[in-house]
């Protein structure tokens, strides 16, 4: 029995199949989604839905597992979301009795390829990213299938592949193709774990054009076209094509045009995403202030890549100046952009002729908007009335040809106005002139029956039908035919409602058919401007960003940083954004000094919860905020241009891959020592912790020494300590300048400390760690016994035979502590 063949439906199905693999197959079989064999039980599992069988052939029956057809989307953001490839498969044809639908897949969804709006983020990119290698060179290609946007670049030499891995973690892609060596394969998937990547399909190379390849090697041009490649042939394979290509021209770009931020800074910064638990605590949702979706992507793409270019970066503190001070076009532009609706992705659906009506009806609505905002540019914006472009002509055919209220669907009818086509207002007069009829027959037959409650009804099961109650069912007369029973009466139907029924239906299904092929003339027209309107959409978007930096630096009292010739960075009263956005007690402002020769690298020590961490994040984040051209919370700040920054900031196990806490720190650490420049910016924390007490200070006071000996090549560094014997080497190297976070003893609490969170010059020996501990309730017992071994540790004597700590330092600036304890 198990060798007679399938039914039709079933052949047709496991042929499809085997044209995908490696996706879920979903068929549409009248209103359903069905997936059967394999492919049910694992969505039955995975969306938790019921699984049964259905007849096969030849007696045997096959698992099966299936969805409405109007409830997909959230059945597939379900699978998606674990990272799922689903193929669905399409009726081509209307259905027949006895014959089987000719079905088809038409579309792959894979996690980088999304373009519907309910199963992306709103503020974020969705990356795809190609890898491929050329000769010595390895290739990254990326673009956003949703919005159309490319870029490529290209690494060499031996530190090719790290960089190709910061590049992919700055990008967080949701779909990686690498056509690369298996080994390689394997540690990518190490590096970006629960993203799916897969070999490419087999792709032709792409021809692409000299320009912008300015700066790379063959080998590397070479890689990058065949990155492109695998990208643009892995879009076509899901089933998007258009004659003007799938994606945007692409860009190519040098990673050293941007500020160089690996994984761990980023992470550590808290940038885009938080580790702790608000998910609000991040710079990106306490600086966006943007109105449209494209803004607030567009700004957590300069976040993580900040320029290092001065005239750009200037160029875009301008426009923000600009709107700073002018509040009645800032609000003005900002009250307009709230209106327009996601152009990029709009105008994406169009380029694939995937634009439902209402898509079409909000890219009416921006559009309209369009001249009011180039009215609406203050005079030092006046740059983008041209970028903005000119599309009344579009928003006039737009406005011409669809109705004012239209529905999800061009099934559902009512797209195009009645007078756009003088064949759809006769279709709409017929069915009006039909239904007009009905309402006449209602009434004539409730005189005939003498039946009041009688009425013309419709259902789309069944038709139109004259109804009656159950009360009046002894007055229908004898020439009415029974149609439906119904628990509160009967329906029936008479040859004249039959009549009009037809012609209500023979004029809605030629409405449709007309509706159709107005509605494609309409995307094919709105499809000639694509490029036009990406282009105002970067504009939009631009300008959603300045006005964004404007109001924060307005609401928040932010100031325009000044940029220099030199690799320092001063800041006078810098507050922590994020921390003063989200706390609930004003923020305490420090200066930050580090200078062109003297005070380059701080050695920063005070007490646990003093605020050293805060202090090192905040310094990093007001040089990015400075270097994608925003204004910085600060009385004021100073600073040339920081190339990359570098944080070491607390650490944790990678069980992943069985790296300990002391490893971690010391890859971390290592990475910064082979990758810092002059103009870098480093924030070391706590370094040497995760190992004893005697190794973790000689490799902390290795590392200091190691960049302190790179002379006129040192970065700039804050290297925040427990370790408090470092504080000796600002008498060896000049560039070291001592600093410390302040708290004083509270008499008034046996001794438990205040923090004041001030940053003061000088040193300080006192970490109140025993103090800190009694405050998170360790037993008095564990306190008293921890003071004793604290007093007889202090009298050993530290590295190099130097006496005790507190012997030798004297007591750190003094003057400041007894200010502020009696502040206190």
């Amino acid at each position: 029995m198990s060798d007679a063949p399938y039914s039709p439906l079933f052949e047709q199905y496991f042929a499809m199949k085997e044209r995908y693999a490696d996706a879920i197959l979903l068929s549409r079989v009248g209103d359903f989604y069905e997936a059967y064999g394999e492919d049910a039980q694992t969505i039955a599992a995975a969306l938790q839905i019921a699984l049964t069988s259905k007849e096969a052939g030849g007696g045997r029956r096959v698992a099966m597992a299936g969805v409405p057809y109007h409830a997909l989307d959230g059945y597939l953001a379900k699978l998606v979301a674990q990272q799922r490839v689903v193929a669905l498969a399409e009726q081509l044809d209307a259905p027949v009795p006895n014959k089987l639908v000719q079905r088809d897949v038409k579309r792959v969804v894979t996690p980088g390829t999304l373009i519907e709006e309910n199963l992306l983020a709103r503020e974020r990119d969705n990356y795809l990213v190609a890898l491929t290698t050329g000769g010595d060179a390895l290739a990254l290609a990326y673009a956003d299938v949703s919005t159309g946007r490319a870029a490529a670049t290209a690494y060499s030499g031996d530190s090719a592949f790290d960089e190709t891995l910061a590049e992919l973690t700055r990008l967080s892609p949701a779909e990686i193709v690498a056509d690369v060596p298996p080994e390689m394969r394997a540690q990518i998937s190490a590096h970006v774990p629960g993203v799916r990547v897969t070999v490419p399909p087999l792709a032709a190379v792409v021809t692409v054009a000299g320009v912008g390849l300015d700066g790379f090697s063959l080998d590397e041009a070479h890689a990058m076209r065949r990155a492109l490649g695998a990208l643009r042939a892995f879009v076509k394979r899901v089933g998007f094509e258009a004659p003007e290509g799938a994606l945007r021209e692409p860009e190519f770009y040098r990673a050293r045009t941007f500020v160089a931020l690996d994984a761990n800074t980023r992470r550590h910064l808290d940038l885009l995403t938080s580790q702790g638990a608000n998910p609000k605590a991040t710079l990106l949702a306490t600086i966006d202030r943007c109105k449209t979706a494209m803004g607030s992507r567009l700004l957590g793409r300069w976040l993580t890549a900040p320029l290092i270019e001065a005239r750009a970066i200037a160029a875009r503190a301008e426009r923000v100046a600009a709107l700073v001070a002018d509040y009645p076009a800032r609000a003005s532009l900002q009250e307009l952009l709230g209106g327009a609706f996601d152009l990029e992705r709009i105008t994406q659906k169009v380029r694939f002729r995937r634009a439902l009506p209402r898509d079409l009806g909000s890219l009416r609505r921006t559009l309209a908007l369009l001249e009011p905002l180039r009215a609406a540019l203050p005079a030092p914006l006046a740059s983008y009335r041209e970028r903005i472009g000119d599309h009344r002509a579009l928003a006039a055919e737009l406005q011409a040809t669809l109705c004012d209220d239209l529905p999800a669907t061009l099934a559902d009818g009512g797209v195009i106005r009645p007078d756009a086509s003088g064949e759809v207002e006769q279709c709409i007069a017929a069915r009006a002139q039909a239904r007009e009829r009905m309402a006449k027959l209602e009434e004539r037959e409730r005189e005939r029956t003498g039946i009041k409650g009688l009425r013309v009804k419709y259902a789309s099961a069944f038709g139109y039908a004259i109804e009656v109650s159950k009360s009046n069912l002894a007055h229908v007369p004898a020439d009415y035919v029974r149609k439906q029973t119904l628990t509160s009466g009967e329906r029936f139907i008479i040859p004249e409602l039959k009549e009009l029924e037809l012609a209500v239906g023979s004029a809605q299904a030629q409405q449709l058919r007309l509706e159709e092929t107005l509605y494609a003339d309409l995307v094919e027209t709105v499809a000639q401007s694509v490029d036009a309107l990406l282009a105002t959409a970067d504009a939009l978007a631009e300008l959603d960003v300045a006005c964004s930096l404007a109001q924060t630096a307005a609401e928040r009292g932010y100031v325009r940083p000044q940029f220099g010739e030199n690799s320092s960075v001063d800041v006078v009263d810098g507050r922590h954004p994020v921390m003063e956005a989200v706390a609930d007690t004003p923020f305490v402002p420090n200066d930050v000094h580090l200078a062109e020769e003297a005070a380059r690298f701080v050695l920063l020590t005070g007490p646990n919860m003093g605020g050293k961490s805060t202090y090192l994040r905040q310094t990093a984040l007001l040089v990015i905020l400075a270097q994608i051209g925003s204004f910085v919370p600060a009385r004021s700040m100073t600073l040339g241009v920081v190339d990359r920054i570098f944080t070491r900031i607390g650490a944790g196990d990678d069980l992943a891959s069985g790296q300990s806490t002391f490893y971690v720190e010391m890859s971390e650490a290592s990475n910064i020592l082979r990758r810092c420049t002059r103009r870098s910016l480093l924030l070391i924390d706590e370094v040497g912790r995760g190992t004893g007490t005697i190794d973790g200070l000689a490799i902390a006071q290795a590392i200091c020494e190691y960049l302190l000996g790179l002379d006129g090549q040192a970065p700039l560094t804050l290297f925040a300590t427990h370790f408090h014997e470092l504080v000796a080497l600002a008498e060896r190297w000049p560039l070291v300048a001592n600093f410390h976070v302040t708290a004083v003893e509270n008499t008034l609490r046996a001794g438990a400390p205040v923090f004041s969170h001030r940053v003061l010059p000088g040193s300080t020996s006192r970490s109140f760690g025993i103090e800190v501990a009694k405050m998170a309730g360790l037993p008095g017992g564990v306190i008293a016994r921890a003071k004793e071994i604290a007093a007889a540790l202090d009298q050993r004597p530290t590295l190099e035979g130097q006496v005790p700590l507190r012997t030798r330092l004297a007591a750190p600036s003094g003057r400041e502590e007894m200010q502020l304890a009696l502040e206190l």
